[in-house]
């Protein structure tokens, strides 16, 4: 029997996700209709596509002001400027990679800025936790609004949702409590690898420190964030004349946060769950929807491309392994002389 976490099996899982992508993109191609396609593309609106382009920047804006709010649970103070840099190279990477794996390439500029690895990436997945957070109470919201779109398992989504949301903000809460950081570590599986376990050692043996209104803080930015996100989504919408409403609207989103990163780029998996919340909340026909969803794809990919454009050019002034003033950190650099 092929066991999912077999050394041997891994190799050809992802193997097996990155060929899902372009196969899912080619059949819908495929089935498309070349002429109906090329009218829905030639129709779009270029001044709300511009507008969606455009609200790239107060989108990255609000991901760093979160970020520097999860990094002073470590009493670390990262640059504004510095902390907008690093989260586009970390989008860059996580858009033209599996997985969104990226963003824990900012760990490694956090190292170069003399902190601990292991902070760093708690750090990362902790920012990461809150979009997930979010993203989960807002697909448990609107699938509880339009359960005909998964009329058997509607309700027991909607409930895993709402349980995982509040299990993430217990988690979030017992981060800043040593005790009960250290009561988690006792009750964890024997069976863990090493790695992870060495994580989550070194995140409960680290002082952390995190309030209430502190994580009311970050929560709030990751609202605000996300909400930029669904505005420049929705301004595609507009562009291409698709009347969605507000709750297919928050469905396709949030679904999209959950299943588009099993492919880079959200490729074809992107485009199934557009084609299936067109047909089951707008009605709309299946040659229709294919082409609207290629439409509304290449609009979206348009998006991507300004992210990994702004992330490029962020890799070009802060390299890895490379010195540059701008990634040390005076108060470090201090720290290690009086010690020394």
């Amino acid at each position: 029997m092929i066991r999912v976490h077999s050394p041997r099996f891994r190799p050809l899982l992802r193997a097996g996700l990155t060929i899902l992508g372009p196969a899912l993109l080619l059949y819908f191609i495929a089935a498309a209709d070349r002429r109906l396609l090329l009218n829905t593309v030639r129709g779009a609106n270029l001044g709300f596509v511009l507008a969606a382009v455009l609200l790239a920047v107060p989108f990255f804006a609000l991901k760093a002001l979160r970020w520097q709010l999860v990094l002073r649970m470590w009493d670390i103070r990262l640059p504004y400027r510095l902390a907008v840099a690093l989260v586009c190279i970390g989008q860059y990477i996580g858009t033209v990679t599996p997985g969104q794996a990226g963003d824990a390439l900012r760990a490694w500029y956090l190292r170069e800025r003399g902190y601990p690895l292991g902070v760093g990436l708690a750090s990362v997945a902790l920012d990461r936790g809150c979009d997930l957070v979010i993203t989960l109470a807002v697909a448990a919201f609107s699938l509880a609004l339009y359960r005909g779109i998964l009329p058997q398992q509607g309700l027991s989504l909607v409930a895993g949702s709402l349980s995982l949301l509040l299990v993430g903000l217990a988690l979030l809460l017992a981060l800043g409590n040593q005790w009960l950081r250290a009561a988690i570590q006792r009750r964890l599986p024997a069976r863990l690898p090493r790695v992870l376990r060495t994580r989550i050692d070194a995140l409960v043996d680290t002082s952390v420190y995190l309030t209430p209104r502190h994580l009311m803080l970050i929560l709030l930015a990751s609202v605000a964030a996300l909400s930029w996100t669904y505005g420049r989504i929705y301004l595609l919408f507009l562009a291409l004349g698709i009347p969605i409403q507000l709750g297919p609207l928050l469905i396709f989103v949030a679904l999209l946060a959950l299943v588009g990163p099993v492919t880079p780029g959200g490729v074809g998996t992107r485009d199934a769950l557009l084609v299936v919340v067109l047909q089951t909340t707008l009605a709309v026909e299946q040659e229709q929807a294919i082409a609207q969803a290629l439409a509304i794809s290449m609009l979206i990919l348009l998006l991507n491309l300004v992210n990994v454009a702004l992330g490029y050019v962020y890799t070009l002034r802060y390299q890895l392994g490379r010195p540059n003033a701008e990634l040390r950190d005076p108060t470090q650099e201090l720290a290690g002389k009086t010690t020394g």
